[in-house]
């Protein structure tokens, strides 16, 4: 029982820091990037909505997108899927950096305190992935199975799978009370 339960624990704890280790097999220099789990209030509201604005730049031209989205708490990621011919697309092939806005909309109507109660502003780096591959196939899936009725946003021959590592977060809520989150720190 006891070595089940250490097994059962390490994998647990292995995914829930999510380690990327990086580095040279020539040099043997390592570094380990722990990403640690976004605040109570980000993940319960990020649980619950569909819906995000996603701002991204090019040679100083900012675009808005509304979006549907889907977070996947394990690998800690925001998945989206777009077209290739729009601005938005084009936009991500040359700057990897995006900005989400995710707020519990006053249609989302759940029976616990963080409705209607916070925003949430993101900060990470866009992953385009490859068309039929493990990754796309995968987070396709777990994005169509949120957002079912949407399946023309996220099924189709040229529809691009997104992923967003977030590497940052402001949390605020109806007081303005303004929380900072980043993946290099527990703070």
């Amino acid at each position: 029982m006891s070595s089940i339960f250490l097994f059962s624990s390490s994998i647990l704890i292995f995914e829930i820091l999510r380690r990327k280790i990086k580095g040279s097999k020539m040099n043997h220099n390592y570094e380990i990037d722990i990403i640690p789990p976004l605040p109570k209030e980000a993940v319960n509201i990020l649980q619950i909505s569909k819906l995000c604005h996603l701002a991204t730049c090019t040679d100083n031209e900012p675009h808005l997108s509304l979006m549907n989205f889907t977070y996947y708490q394990l690998d800690e990621v925001i998945i989206l899927c777009t077209r290739r011919n729009t601005k938005k697309y084009f936009q991500l092939l040359n700057c990897k950096k995006v900005a989400i806005l995710v707020h519990d909309f006053p249609h989302i109507e759940t029976e616990n305190q963080y409705n209607q109660t916070f925003s949430i502003t993101l900060n990470g780096i866009v992953s385009l992935l490859q068309d039929n591959d493990e990754s796309s196939i995968k987070y396709r899936n777990i994005h169509l199975n949120k957002n079912p009725k949407y399946e023309q946003f996220i099924i189709g021959n040229d529809i691009a799978v997104i992923i967003v590592k977030i590497d940052s977060a402001r949390i605020c809520d109806i007081k303005d009370k303004v929380t900072y989150w980043n993946k290099y720190s527990m703070k």
